[in-house]
Order: structure tokens, then sequence, then C-alpha cells
């Protein structure tokens, strides 16, 4: 999960595409180090129909998929993958290059999991950790106290950078459940007049 806060990802994808052998990154709050394993690495190629995980474009997301078809140059080399991303229709799929296909090894999965639960927003843009309040079911309730003011970005609100302290953190994460909640409150709660 660090790793996807903190941008190491990023920078472990990178240094794959540069065909580094091997990349360790360092975990702030322990002294385990997590290796990415590609197979690309080991300039191994993957087969049809064999399962595998695909970066997203944007580089947060890892998708599960599964090879359709492999494009190789004249040397041998693979250029490229035909995938099919489980659980989507035969439409979404596409041609993607190898630097973004890894195996799907536990070692990956875990790094898929903090990434998906980073990006973790409800549509309105709670953080994960804001899904279960009671104010969530009523952002979008007819007569509200707000009116028709647009909801304020509670996934803005709540992050913090990643050398943020745990403080900061909730502290955040306290200001947008006070928005949401405030969000929530139905028309005539809220006494506007002064005295």
């Amino acid at each position: 999960y660090d790793l996807v806060r903190n941008g190491t990802w990023t920078d472990l994808l990178l240094k794959r595409r540069f065909k580094l052998k091997t990349v360790k990154a360092e975990a702030d709050d322990s002294s385990a180090a997590m290796e990415i394993e590609s197979d690309s690495e080991k300039n191994e190629v993957y087969e049809e129909k064999e399962s595998v995980l695909v970066e997203s474009k944007d580089g947060t997301q890892l998708w599960d998929a599964v090879i359709k078809a492999v494009a190789k140059n004249a040397e041998d080399k693979v250029t490229g993958y035909r995938v099919h991303y489980e659980g989507w229709s035969s439409r979404f799929d596409e041609w993607v290059s190898e630097d973004r296909v890894v195996e799907a090894n536990d070692n990956n999965r875990e790094i898929q999991e903090a990434m998906r639960k980073d990006a973790s927003v409800t549509r309105d843009g709670l953080p994960a950790a804001l899904e279960s309040m009671e104010a969530s079911s009523y952002l979008h309730s007819k007569d509200r106290a707000r009116g028709n003011s647009p909801l304020p970005d509670f996934g803005k609100i709540a992050h913090v950078p990643p050398s943020a302290t745990d403080d900061d953190t909730i502290f955040a994460t306290m200001k947008a459940a006070l928005l949401a909640i405030e969000a929530a409150l139905p028309l005539g709660s809220i006494n506007h007049t002064e005295g």
C-alpha cells in the first residue's frame, strides 16, 4: 500500500521499462522489501490464454486480463499483447505494449489490491474510510439544507501528502466527514437567522 501512496510504484515501473534486473522498494514502516516481479525483465514471453495483470494507461491500476495474441517484430522480440480484460466485453480488448503487462503472481496481486484501495472512492468522492457513513446515503436526497450547491470534493479535502503524519491523515478524514454530514442535512435543520 505504501508503494502506491508514496509514488514508488511509478518509479518501479519506469525502472522495469528500462530493464533493470531487480527492483526493490523499502516499506516505510518495516524492514521488509517488496519486489516487483515481471517476466518481461527475464525476457520471457507470455503465451496466449495466460492470465496476467495489465497496467492502466494512467498507471493507477492493475487490471486482470488474459493474453489473446502476441505481436513480435522481425527479430522475434515481443512488441505487444492483445489482451481481454476479465469481466469486460470483448469490445474492450486492446493491444498493449509489453512493458504494461506483468505476471499475475501473489506479490503483484498485493500491489494491485493496494492500488485499488488507494483509488477506492464512491461516486461522491468520499474516501473509502467514509463510505459506511449514514450521511453518504443522503447526499443526493431532495430538500437538503445546502440547496442546489454542488457537493465539495471530499477526496481532495481528505487527501494528504505521503509525508503526512497520522494526525494529519485523521484530521483531513474528519474534515471530509464533517462536510459530508453538513451536505446531507435536511432542509430546516440549520437555523440561518442571526441572534
